[in-house]
Protein backbone atom coordinates (compact mmCIF):
# COMPACT_ATOMS: atom_id res chain seq x y z
CA UNK A 1 0.00 0.00 0.00
CA UNK A 2 1.40 3.45 -0.83
CA UNK A 3 0.15 6.77 0.88
CA UNK A 4 1.16 9.59 -0.92
CA UNK A 5 0.38 13.16 0.88
CA UNK A 6 1.77 16.36 2.89
CA UNK A 7 3.16 14.06 5.76
CA UNK A 8 5.04 11.62 3.30
CA UNK A 9 7.20 14.06 1.37
CA UNK A 10 10.81 13.30 1.45
CA UNK A 11 10.21 9.43 2.73
CA UNK A 12 10.56 7.88 -1.04
CA UNK A 13 12.55 4.99 0.43
CA UNK A 14 10.18 3.37 2.59
CA UNK A 15 7.83 3.10 -0.89
CA UNK A 16 10.33 1.87 -2.85
CA UNK A 17 10.64 -1.63 -1.39
CA UNK A 18 6.49 -1.95 -0.72
CA UNK A 19 6.06 -1.98 -4.47
CA UNK A 20 9.56 -2.72 -6.09
CA UNK A 21 7.53 -4.89 -8.91
CA UNK A 22 7.91 -1.37 -10.45
CA UNK A 23 10.87 -0.35 -12.19
CA UNK A 24 12.79 2.62 -10.23
CA UNK A 25 11.53 5.02 -12.69
CA UNK A 26 8.03 4.28 -12.52
CA UNK A 27 8.20 5.04 -8.94
CA UNK A 28 10.27 8.07 -9.19
CA UNK A 29 7.61 9.64 -11.75
CA UNK A 30 4.80 8.34 -9.59
CA UNK A 31 5.39 9.85 -6.59
CA UNK A 32 6.80 12.88 -8.23
CA UNK A 33 2.88 13.49 -9.31
CA UNK A 34 1.37 12.16 -5.95
CA UNK A 35 3.67 15.02 -4.15
CA UNK A 36 3.04 17.87 -6.06
CA UNK A 37 -1.04 16.84 -5.92
CA UNK A 38 -0.87 15.95 -2.39
CA UNK A 39 1.25 19.10 -1.36
CA UNK A 40 -1.46 21.28 -3.68
CA UNK A 41 -4.57 19.47 -0.64
CA UNK A 42 -6.04 18.16 -3.28
CA UNK A 43 -6.29 14.79 -1.53
CA UNK A 44 -3.95 11.14 -0.99
CA UNK A 45 -3.27 8.56 -3.30
CA UNK A 46 -3.67 4.70 -2.18
CA UNK A 47 -2.67 2.06 -4.47
CA UNK A 48 -5.03 -0.42 -4.48
CA UNK A 49 -3.69 -3.07 -7.29
CA UNK A 50 -1.33 -2.83 -10.48
CA UNK A 51 -0.76 -4.82 -13.17
CA UNK A 52 3.53 -4.91 -13.44
CA UNK A 53 3.70 -6.19 -17.18
CA UNK A 54 0.94 -3.41 -18.40
CA UNK A 55 1.98 -0.98 -15.35
CA UNK A 56 -1.40 0.19 -14.76
CA UNK A 57 -2.50 0.47 -11.32
CA UNK A 58 -6.05 1.25 -9.31
CA UNK A 59 -5.61 3.79 -7.49
CA UNK A 60 -7.99 5.19 -4.58
CA UNK A 61 -8.00 9.37 -4.84
CA UNK A 62 -9.19 10.55 -1.35
CA UNK A 63 -10.16 14.23 -1.01
CA UNK A 64 -11.93 15.99 1.71
CA UNK A 65 -11.74 19.33 0.05
CA UNK A 66 -13.91 18.21 -2.41
CA UNK A 67 -16.67 20.77 -2.20
CA UNK A 68 -14.12 23.33 -2.25
CA UNK A 69 -12.42 22.24 -5.22
CA UNK A 70 -16.23 22.07 -6.76
CA UNK A 71 -16.42 25.94 -6.23
CA UNK A 72 -12.97 26.77 -7.35
CA UNK A 73 -13.60 25.11 -11.12
CA UNK A 74 -15.84 26.01 -13.39
CA UNK A 75 -18.81 23.48 -13.79
CA UNK A 76 -17.68 22.87 -17.22
CA UNK A 77 -14.20 21.83 -16.47
CA UNK A 78 -16.27 18.95 -14.64
CA UNK A 79 -15.77 15.35 -16.07
CA UNK A 80 -16.00 13.04 -13.53
CA UNK A 81 -17.16 13.29 -9.47
CA UNK A 82 -13.66 12.79 -8.34
CA UNK A 83 -12.04 16.38 -8.13
CA UNK A 84 -8.29 14.55 -8.76
CA UNK A 85 -9.63 13.97 -12.28
CA UNK A 86 -11.89 17.36 -13.17
CA UNK A 87 -10.87 19.10 -16.35
CA UNK A 88 -7.62 21.33 -15.63
CA UNK A 89 -5.77 18.07 -14.53
CA UNK A 90 -7.30 15.84 -17.37
CA UNK A 91 -5.56 18.23 -20.06
CA UNK A 92 -2.25 18.09 -17.99
CA UNK A 93 -2.26 14.50 -18.43
CA UNK A 94 -3.30 14.18 -21.77
CA UNK A 95 -0.68 16.57 -22.83
CA UNK A 96 2.33 14.89 -20.95
CA UNK A 97 1.34 11.29 -21.89
CA UNK A 98 1.93 9.93 -25.59
CA UNK A 99 -0.60 7.23 -25.21
CA UNK A 100 -3.89 6.91 -23.95
CA UNK A 101 -4.00 8.12 -20.63
CA UNK A 102 -6.71 6.20 -19.08
CA UNK A 103 -7.53 2.36 -19.24
CA UNK A 104 -10.85 2.83 -18.23
CA UNK A 105 -12.30 6.14 -17.75
CA UNK A 106 -14.88 4.49 -15.34
CA UNK A 107 -15.03 5.45 -11.76
CA UNK A 108 -14.44 2.43 -9.90
CA UNK A 109 -16.51 3.16 -6.63
CA UNK A 110 -17.02 6.52 -5.40
CA UNK A 111 -13.17 8.24 -5.67
CA UNK A 112 -11.49 5.46 -7.67
CA UNK A 113 -10.49 4.86 -11.09
CA UNK A 114 -7.92 2.89 -13.35
CA UNK A 115 -5.13 4.74 -15.48
CA UNK A 116 -1.91 4.05 -17.23
CA UNK A 117 0.90 4.93 -15.48
CA UNK A 118 4.32 6.27 -17.59
CA UNK A 119 7.74 6.88 -16.60
CA UNK A 120 8.82 10.36 -14.72
CA UNK A 121 7.78 13.58 -17.56
CA UNK A 122 9.07 16.75 -15.94
CA UNK A 123 6.51 18.36 -17.92
CA UNK A 124 3.82 16.91 -16.19
CA UNK A 125 5.35 17.85 -12.55
CA UNK A 126 5.84 21.62 -14.49
CA UNK A 127 2.56 22.17 -15.09
CA UNK A 128 0.97 20.12 -11.93
CA UNK A 129 2.97 23.03 -9.98
CA UNK A 130 2.19 25.73 -12.44
CA UNK A 131 -1.51 24.65 -11.47
CA UNK A 132 -0.45 23.93 -7.52
CA UNK A 133 0.48 27.48 -7.22
CA UNK A 134 -2.50 29.05 -9.26
CA UNK A 135 -4.84 26.89 -6.80
CA UNK A 136 -2.61 28.48 -3.64
CA UNK A 137 -3.05 31.92 -4.61
CA UNK A 138 -6.62 31.43 -5.21
CA UNK A 139 -6.72 29.69 -1.93
CA UNK A 140 -4.85 32.59 -0.10
CA UNK A 141 -7.16 34.98 -2.20
CA UNK A 142 -10.31 33.50 -0.37
CA UNK A 143 -8.24 33.42 3.14
CA UNK A 144 -8.14 37.15 3.00
CA UNK A 145 -11.11 37.56 1.68
CA UNK A 146 -12.15 35.43 4.78
CA UNK A 147 -10.32 36.62 7.18
CA UNK A 148 -11.97 40.43 6.12
CA UNK A 149 -14.56 39.88 6.46
CA UNK A 150 -14.46 38.46 10.22
CA UNK A 151 -11.99 41.52 11.20
CA UNK A 152 -15.09 43.53 9.53
CA UNK A 153 -17.50 41.82 11.55
CA UNK A 154 -15.56 41.60 15.32
CA UNK A 155 -14.93 45.35 14.20
CA UNK A 156 -18.36 46.16 13.88
CA UNK A 157 -19.67 43.73 17.32
CA UNK A 158 -17.21 46.01 18.89
CA UNK A 159 -18.54 49.36 18.17
CA UNK A 160 -22.40 49.00 17.91
CA UNK A 161 -24.83 47.34 20.16
CA UNK A 162 -25.81 44.00 19.44
CA UNK A 163 -29.53 44.53 20.39
CA UNK A 164 -31.25 47.56 18.15
CA UNK A 165 -27.10 47.50 15.73
CA UNK A 166 -26.79 50.73 16.19
CA UNK A 167 -23.92 52.54 17.19
CA UNK A 168 -22.70 52.37 20.82
CA UNK A 169 -20.36 54.33 23.01
CA UNK A 170 -17.13 53.00 21.95
CA UNK A 171 -18.27 54.39 18.32
CA UNK A 172 -19.28 57.40 19.03
CA UNK A 173 -16.28 58.29 21.25
CA UNK A 174 -14.46 57.44 18.51
CA UNK A 175 -16.02 59.37 15.97
CA UNK A 176 -16.62 62.52 17.80
CA UNK A 177 -13.45 63.50 16.93
CA UNK A 178 -14.96 64.58 13.32
CA UNK A 179 -17.45 66.28 14.64
CA UNK A 180 -15.39 68.44 16.44
CA UNK A 181 -13.52 69.52 13.42
CA UNK A 182 -16.72 70.11 12.04
CA UNK A 183 -19.62 72.55 12.41
CA UNK A 184 -21.11 73.68 15.29
CA UNK A 185 -23.93 70.73 16.43
CA UNK A 186 -26.06 69.64 19.11
CA UNK A 187 -26.65 66.11 21.58
CA UNK A 188 -29.76 64.75 21.61
CA UNK A 189 -30.04 62.73 25.03
CA UNK A 190 -33.21 60.63 25.06
CA UNK A 191 -35.00 58.23 27.74
CA UNK A 192 -37.81 56.17 27.25
CA UNK A 193 -40.04 57.01 30.43
CA UNK A 194 -41.54 54.58 32.21
CA UNK A 195 -39.88 51.68 30.50
CA UNK A 196 -38.91 49.84 33.47
CA UNK A 197 -42.18 48.66 34.13
CA UNK A 198 -43.07 47.15 31.15
CA UNK A 199 -39.45 44.61 32.11
CA UNK A 200 -40.30 44.47 35.41
CA UNK A 201 -44.44 43.35 34.17
CA UNK A 202 -43.38 41.58 31.38
CA UNK A 203 -39.92 40.07 30.73
CA UNK A 204 -36.91 41.58 28.91
CA UNK A 205 -38.15 40.34 25.96
CA UNK A 206 -41.14 42.10 25.59
CA UNK A 207 -38.63 45.24 26.43
CA UNK A 208 -35.77 44.33 23.90
CA UNK A 209 -38.59 44.38 21.51
CA UNK A 210 -40.01 47.67 22.06
CA UNK A 211 -36.24 48.52 22.03
CA UNK A 212 -35.48 47.47 18.38
CA UNK A 213 -38.69 49.20 17.16
CA UNK A 214 -37.54 52.56 18.90
CA UNK A 215 -34.03 52.17 17.43
CA UNK A 216 -36.21 51.91 14.18
CA UNK A 217 -38.29 54.90 14.33
CA UNK A 218 -35.19 57.19 15.65
CA UNK A 219 -33.14 55.77 12.47
CA UNK A 220 -36.01 57.37 10.27
CA UNK A 221 -36.41 60.38 12.55
CA UNK A 222 -33.26 61.86 12.05
CA UNK A 223 -31.03 62.48 8.46
CA UNK A 224 -28.42 60.08 7.34
CA UNK A 225 -26.00 62.71 8.42
CA UNK A 226 -26.54 62.33 12.20
CA UNK A 227 -25.71 60.07 13.97
CA UNK A 228 -28.16 58.06 16.40
CA UNK A 229 -26.27 55.67 19.12
CA UNK A 230 -27.66 53.38 21.76
CA UNK A 231 -25.95 54.73 25.22
CA UNK A 232 -27.29 52.06 26.96
CA UNK A 233 -30.44 50.66 28.69
CA UNK A 234 -33.38 52.65 27.56
CA UNK A 235 -31.10 56.08 26.69
CA UNK A 236 -30.34 57.15 22.98
CA UNK A 237 -28.21 59.54 22.08
CA UNK A 238 -28.50 61.28 18.88
CA UNK A 239 -25.86 63.79 16.95
CA UNK A 240 -26.91 65.89 14.59
CA UNK A 241 -25.95 69.24 13.31
CA UNK A 242 -29.35 71.22 13.66
CA UNK A 243 -28.29 73.74 15.93
CA UNK A 244 -30.69 76.79 15.79
CA UNK A 245 -32.89 76.31 19.08
CA UNK A 246 -36.77 76.77 17.14
CA UNK A 247 -35.37 74.13 14.72
CA UNK A 248 -34.11 71.56 17.41
CA UNK A 249 -37.22 72.15 19.20
CA UNK A 250 -39.39 71.37 16.54
CA UNK A 251 -37.43 68.40 15.73
CA UNK A 252 -37.71 67.21 19.44
CA UNK A 253 -41.67 67.15 19.46
CA UNK A 254 -41.65 65.38 16.20
CA UNK A 255 -39.58 62.61 17.92
CA UNK A 256 -41.74 62.87 21.30
CA UNK A 257 -44.70 62.43 18.88
CA UNK A 258 -43.01 59.52 16.90
CA UNK A 259 -42.55 57.21 19.51
CA UNK A 260 -45.55 58.03 21.47
CA UNK A 261 -47.46 55.70 18.54
CA UNK A 262 -48.49 52.42 20.37
CA UNK A 263 -46.27 49.54 20.03
CA UNK A 264 -47.10 46.08 19.08
CA UNK A 265 -45.72 42.97 20.63
CA UNK A 266 -46.78 39.47 20.50
CA UNK A 267 -50.67 41.04 19.40
CA UNK A 268 -50.26 43.55 23.04
CA UNK A 269 -50.37 46.83 22.38
CA UNK A 270 -47.43 49.58 24.38
CA UNK A 271 -47.48 53.47 24.73
CA UNK A 272 -43.81 54.66 25.83
CA UNK A 273 -42.93 57.96 25.97
CA UNK A 274 -39.70 59.90 25.97
CA UNK A 275 -37.91 62.72 27.93
CA UNK A 276 -35.35 64.83 26.15
CA UNK A 277 -32.47 66.98 26.82
CA UNK A 278 -30.52 68.90 24.68
CA UNK A 279 -26.98 70.49 24.72
CA UNK A 280 -24.86 72.38 21.87
CA UNK A 281 -21.51 72.35 20.95
CA UNK A 282 -19.86 74.40 21.41
CA UNK A 283 -21.97 76.56 23.49
CA UNK A 284 -21.91 74.06 26.56
CA UNK A 285 -18.82 72.62 26.27
CA UNK A 286 -16.07 71.10 24.36
CA UNK A 287 -15.64 67.29 25.37
CA UNK A 288 -17.96 64.70 24.60
CA UNK A 289 -18.40 64.21 28.32
CA UNK A 290 -19.35 66.90 29.09
CA UNK A 291 -21.56 67.85 26.11
CA UNK A 292 -23.46 64.91 27.47
CA UNK A 293 -23.46 65.81 31.35
CA UNK A 294 -25.15 69.10 30.00
CA UNK A 295 -27.58 67.31 27.79
CA UNK A 296 -28.69 64.88 31.04
CA UNK A 297 -28.78 67.89 33.40
CA UNK A 298 -31.94 68.67 30.55
CA UNK A 299 -32.73 65.71 30.36
CA UNK A 300 -32.99 65.33 33.81
CA UNK A 301 -35.35 68.56 33.95
CA UNK A 302 -37.56 67.13 30.99
CA UNK A 303 -37.90 63.90 33.03
CA UNK A 304 -40.28 65.81 36.18
CA UNK A 305 -42.38 66.66 33.32
CA UNK A 306 -42.81 63.26 30.89
CA UNK A 307 -42.70 62.79 27.25
CA UNK A 308 -41.14 66.41 26.80
CA UNK A 309 -37.80 67.93 26.26
CA UNK A 310 -35.83 70.66 27.48
CA UNK A 311 -32.72 72.97 26.01
CA UNK A 312 -29.62 73.16 28.39
CA UNK A 313 -29.02 76.73 30.25
CA UNK A 314 -27.10 78.44 32.28
CA UNK A 315 -29.56 78.55 35.14
CA UNK A 316 -29.97 75.13 35.04
CA UNK A 317 -26.42 74.33 35.47
CA UNK A 318 -26.79 76.10 38.66
CA UNK A 319 -29.92 74.44 39.72
CA UNK A 320 -28.04 71.02 39.18
CA UNK A 321 -25.04 72.06 40.87
CA UNK A 322 -27.42 73.12 43.62
CA UNK A 323 -28.99 69.61 43.91
CA UNK A 324 -25.76 68.25 43.94
CA UNK A 325 -25.25 70.30 46.91
CA UNK A 326 -27.78 69.18 48.80
CA UNK A 327 -27.65 65.41 48.11
CA UNK A 328 -24.50 65.83 49.63
CA UNK A 329 -24.68 67.80 52.57
CA UNK A 330 -28.11 65.94 53.22
CA UNK A 331 -26.00 62.63 53.77
CA UNK A 332 -24.87 64.58 56.46
CA UNK A 333 -27.85 66.08 58.09
CA UNK A 334 -28.82 63.13 59.93
CA UNK A 335 -25.43 62.58 61.47
CA UNK A 336 -25.16 66.45 62.62
CA UNK A 337 -28.39 66.67 63.72
CA UNK A 338 -29.17 69.01 61.50
CA UNK A 339 -33.10 67.70 60.85
CA UNK A 340 -35.89 68.72 63.59
CA UNK A 341 -39.29 68.74 63.87
CA UNK A 342 -41.90 70.88 64.17
CA UNK A 343 -45.69 70.37 65.01
CA UNK A 344 -48.51 72.04 63.37
CA UNK A 345 -52.04 72.27 65.30
CA UNK A 346 -55.22 70.84 63.66
CA UNK A 347 -58.12 72.77 65.18
CA UNK A 348 -61.41 72.29 64.73
CA UNK A 349 -64.22 74.93 63.70
CA UNK A 350 -65.09 75.27 66.85
CA UNK A 351 -61.51 76.26 67.93
CA UNK A 352 -60.47 73.00 69.55
CA UNK A 353 -56.95 71.50 69.33
CA UNK A 354 -57.65 67.45 68.16
CA UNK A 355 -54.06 66.70 66.74
CA UNK A 356 -51.23 68.13 65.22
CA UNK A 357 -49.12 67.95 62.04
CA UNK A 358 -45.58 66.50 62.09
CA UNK A 359 -43.40 68.66 59.75
CA UNK A 360 -39.51 67.59 58.80
CA UNK A 361 -36.99 71.06 58.70
CA UNK A 362 -33.65 71.36 58.08
CA UNK A 363 -30.97 73.93 59.01
CA UNK A 364 -27.35 73.46 56.74
CA UNK A 365 -24.49 75.66 57.91
CA UNK A 366 -23.96 75.85 54.09
CA UNK A 367 -27.34 76.11 52.61
CA UNK A 368 -28.72 77.43 55.13
CA UNK A 369 -32.88 76.47 55.30
CA UNK A 370 -33.72 74.18 52.89
CA UNK A 371 -37.49 74.06 52.00
CA UNK A 372 -38.66 70.79 52.62
CA UNK A 373 -39.69 71.16 48.69
CA UNK A 374 -36.48 70.85 47.96
CA UNK A 375 -34.60 68.28 49.69
CA UNK A 376 -37.59 66.00 50.30
CA UNK A 377 -37.36 65.17 46.50
CA UNK A 378 -33.80 64.87 46.39
CA UNK A 379 -34.24 62.50 49.40
CA UNK A 380 -36.42 60.35 47.36
CA UNK A 381 -34.43 60.07 44.47
CA UNK A 382 -31.23 58.74 46.28
CA UNK A 383 -32.84 56.61 48.84
CA UNK A 384 -32.23 58.91 51.51
CA UNK A 385 -35.94 59.40 52.39
CA UNK A 386 -36.28 55.69 54.50
CA UNK A 387 -33.57 57.24 57.07
CA UNK A 388 -35.66 60.17 57.13
CA UNK A 389 -38.36 58.23 57.74
CA UNK A 390 -37.23 56.55 60.79
CA UNK A 391 -36.00 60.18 61.88
CA UNK A 392 -39.52 61.21 61.74
CA UNK A 393 -41.18 58.60 63.36
CA UNK A 394 -38.72 58.23 66.78
CA UNK A 395 -38.76 62.69 67.23
CA UNK A 396 -42.25 62.59 66.79
CA UNK A 397 -43.02 59.99 69.44
CA UNK A 398 -40.49 61.38 71.69
CA UNK A 399 -42.55 64.37 71.46
CA UNK A 400 -45.65 62.90 72.23
CA UNK A 401 -44.63 61.45 75.31
CA UNK A 402 -43.23 64.43 76.57
CA UNK A 403 -46.59 65.61 76.17
CA UNK A 404 -48.51 63.24 78.07
CA UNK A 405 -45.88 63.22 80.61
CA UNK A 406 -46.29 67.24 81.15
CA UNK A 407 -50.25 67.09 80.85
CA UNK A 408 -50.44 64.14 82.94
Amino acid sequence: LLVADSASVGTHEDYFAMINVFSDQFCEGFLAWGQAVSAAGWGTFEIKSFDSEKKTATVSIKNPWELRMQEALPATDMKWGCPFLQGKLIGIFSHAFDTKVWADETILGINEVQFCIHPYNKTITDEINAHRRAHLDENNRLLHEKLDEQTKKMAFQATHDFLTELPNRTFLYNEIKYWFAGDPFSIIFLDLDNFKNINDTLGHSYGDAILIQVAHRLKHAFSTQDLVARQGGDEFIVLTHVVKPSDVSELCATVIEELAEPYVVDELEFSVGCSIGVSFYPEHGNTLDFLLSTADIAMYQAKKVKNSFYLFSAEMHQQNLYRVDIEHQLRLALTNNELYMEFQPQVTSGGKIFGVEALTRWSNSKLGFVPPDQFIAVAEATGLMTSIGHFIVESSLREIAKVHKATG
